[in-house]
């Protein structure tokens, strides 16, 4: 199988793609380029078409070797020799379910790359661009890969036309389309290094389109040879032209592109013949170009927002490279490190984040009673418990914001094994320091301001003065505050209490500012009714003193008639509703008598026209006293 040149070629070409893939997969993962991911695809792709061509070749041998057998059968054999030698050889499949297999195959095979590669286009044109890293490494990966993808489609075109196989000679411009995909990644990682790094993201959109561009000829290559039921041969594109649509395109490309390409291809012919006459010197010349790329990889560019820390040898010699291009030592003499210096880093302390929001199913609400076993935060208890000063436990959360110090990027890098572990420790120094001088109620209420403002003076002091950290705490907030999950329930019915309690003070408390003013009111009531009564009862004791002074100096004037008018007073006190009538004693029992001293009517009496003898008493009354 192997004696065939075209075999072995095919079998080097499928070692060498895959030597290619590996190492443009190490690439990739060194320098985080998407290009050299989009180019070890590339080298896939020549790995599946050198295995199609390979299974091409196998199929058109083994039919000719067929054909060739001799057919001629004795024909006086015997009826058992004529049965073992029909059970020996077994048919062989037609050759037109062989190339429908593999048309097949060459056509699942087009359409996973040319869906691959949309994917990885359309990542170039809208994913993120990461930083790249290790560029000189990586860029020494691919001219190693350039240079076997030269060499191995020079090998496949020469051994293809010596051969006359078509499908070779294909597979070999095919790897010299990688050839050029891979010097498009190297130009990519070179403008990355001198500060473009948008060219990496060009040149993983370019390398997609080859890759586009190669599964659309396998996939062309697969429909001819199912439409003709022929051995797949692997064609390029330009393949078109024998097609009907082709024929009709062909004169408008003849007019328009044809000359072009025949004078691109002519001198590509004498650059080749030119290359191979002077190959020393073009060794020679590559040479110093690898020189020279390993000594240009020592220029590197400092981001605005970047300060750079170079060592050489392990020994630091630049501890604070500003922003712009500079020179060191090429890889592996010295080693650059880049800091961004106001980048905010968080710690987490209590929990930690483990998914994105709506990555991971999440509750409607995280409750005091909250488990945390699902949504994005997970729970660290052992951290997250601790006592306050009236000895209660305390689940508590709070996440640090810290960044460099101004000018102490390589403290920050080589000072501590590991800052991130030893910036938490000093939290939860703090945050213990603090909490434990703490009640309960006052962590859980008021004092989170002060309980924030503390644990950051007392962090920031601990990192400055007993580590010398080279880290400055930009803020710290204090996230989830609550008892311990156990005691939750217990913890809510002494919290409804106490606001039981606080709700009785404020009604008694109302109860009673409503009572004291309105009993202060009644009193001043009382007083001053009191003071009325007083003052009434003085007056009319006063206008009685008068009354009976008069009536006392009427009564030595005239004692009988005073007497008398008491008297009738007196009767009409007890008798009111009683008409009366007065009449002296000598004319009650008949007789003339003396005048009348008074006459008094009331009531109705007086009504009747009898008011005379009032008025004529009331006169006689008046002569007698004198008045």
């Amino acid at each position: 199988m192997f004696k065939d040149r075209r075999i072995r070629a095919a079998w080097i070409s499928i070692a060498c793609n895959f030597a290619l893939v590996v190492l443009k997969l190490i690439g990739a993962r060194l320098s985080l380029s998407a290009a050299m991911k989009a180019d070890a695809l590339h080298s896939s792709s020549d790995i599946l078409v050198s295995g199609l061509v390979l299974l091409s070749i196998w199929i058109t041998l083994r039919h000719v070797r067929v054909a060739s057998q001799p057919q001629a059968r004795e024909e006086d054999a015997g009826e058992g020799d004529a049965e073992e030698d029909e059970e020996d050889s077994a048919p062989e499949p037609p050759i037109n379910d062989n190339a429908t297999a593999e048309n097949l195959t060459a056509l699942l095979v087009s359409l996973l790359l040319i869906g691959t590669a949309l994917g990885f286009l359309v990542s170039a044109l809208t994913g993120y661009a990461y930083p790249l890293e290790r560029i000189p490494a990586a860029m020494g990966i691919v001219w190693v890969c350039i240079l076997i993808s030269y060499f191995l489609g020079r090998y496949k075109i020469r051994v293809g036309r010596e051969e006359g196989s078509i499908s070779l000679e294909a597979d070999g411009h095919h790897s010299r389309m990688d050839m050029y995909s891979s010097i498009v990644v190297f130009v990519g990682l070179l403008g990355d290094l001198v500060g473009y790094r948008q060219l990496d993201t060009i040149a993983s959109g370019i390398v997609s389109l080859l890759v586009l561009k190669t599964g659309a000829e396998i996939l062309y290559s697969s429909v001819r040879g199912l439409a003709t039921s022929e051995v797949f041969s692997y064609q390029p594109l330009m393949g078109l032209r024998d097609s009907a649509v082709g024929r009709r395109v062909a004169p408008i490309y003849d007019r328009w592109f044809s000359t072009h390409v025949a004078l691109l291809i002519e001198r590509q012919g004498r650059l080749l013949g030119a290359a191979l006459r002077h190959r020393r010197r073009i060794a020679v010349l590559a040479l110093v170009v690898v020189l020279a790329t390993y000594v240009g990889s020592g220029f590197y560019r400092i981001q605005p927002d970047e300060v750079g820390v170079v060592l050489r040898t392990g020994k630091l010699v630049e501890d604070d490279a500003q922003p712009g291009l500079h020179y060191r030592w090429p890889s592996p003499i010295s080693k650059l490190h880049r800091v961004k210096p106001g980048t905010v880093r968080q710690l987490e302390f209590g929990y930690r984040t483990i998914g994105k929001p709506g990555e991971v199913s999440e509750p409607s609400a995280y409750l005091w009673e909250s488990m945390h076993r699902e949504g994005i935060y997970e729970k660290v208890e052992p951290v997250a418990i601790m006592l306050t000063g009236d000895v209660n436990e305390i689940d508590l959360n709070l996440v640090v914001e810290y960044c460099l110090a101004d000018g102490r990027a390589a403290g920050f890098l080589f000072g501590h094994a590991n800052l991130e572990a030893l910036v938490r420790c000093a939290t939860e120094n703090a945050v213990r320091h603090t909490v434990g001088h703490r009640a309960l109620s006052d962590v859980l209420t008021t004092a989170r301001p002060e309980i924030e403002a503390e644990i950051f003076t007392r962090l920031q002091g601990v990192l400055d003065e007993e580590y010398d950290a080279c880290v400055r705490v930009m803020a710290v907030h204090l996230q989830d505050v609550h008892p311990p999950v156990d005691v939750v329930p217990a913890f809510r019915r002494v919290a409804t209490a106490r606001e039981d309690r606080a709700t009785s003070i404020n009604e008694a408390q109302g109860y009673r500012n409503w009572t004291i003013p309105r009993s202060h009111g009644f009193a001043a009531q009382i007083e001053s009714d009191a003071e009325a009564y007083t003052a009434e009862q003085e007056l009319e004791a006063e206008g009685d003193v008068v009354y009976f002074n008069q009536l006392y100096g009427a009564y030595h004037r005239a004692p009988e008639v005073i007497a008398f008018t008491m008297y009738m007073d007196c009767l009409e006190e007890a008798l009111p509703s009683l008409r009366k009538v007065v009449l002296s004693k000598e004319i009650g029992a008949g007789k003339g008598g003396e005048p009348l001293h008074r006459y008094f009517m009331m009531g109705e009496f007086v009504k009747k026209g009898l008011g005379g003898i009032g008025a004529q008493a009331n006169t006689w009354y008046q002569a007698e006293n004198g008045e």
